[in-house]
């Protein structure tokens, strides 16, 4: 049972920087997706 509180520590702390950790990788991820998109777009026109 002590595996418990680690992982409740563990959440917390992924709940308290879960909203840094997206304003840093947003965009990234937004322009990885479009980038994507793109490619499928471009397969399937082709």
């Amino acid at each position: 049972q002590r595996l418990i509180p680690m992982a409740e520590k563990t959440a917390m702390l992924y709940y308290c920087y879960r909203d840094k950790f997206y304003n840093k990788f947003a965009d990234d991820l937004i322009r990885s997706q479009s980038v994507k998109k793109q490619n499928l777009a471009a397969e399937y026109s082709s």
